[in-house]
């Protein structure tokens, strides 16, 4: 969700929880795909 709104804020607060950071979504992505889609710089 974080890579979708482009919220650094509530990215710093998910990595905090040290995240598996390979999990990916419904469609094989992971966040970096939709911030892509977006141009967002996280």
């Amino acid at each position: 969700m974080s890579g979708e709104t482009g919220s650094v804020a509530m990215l710093r607060e998910v990595l905090r929880a040290n995240p598996d950071l390979t999990r990916t979504n419904r469609f094989g992505g992971t966040a970096l795909i939709p911030a892509a889609h977006r141009v967002r710089v996280l």
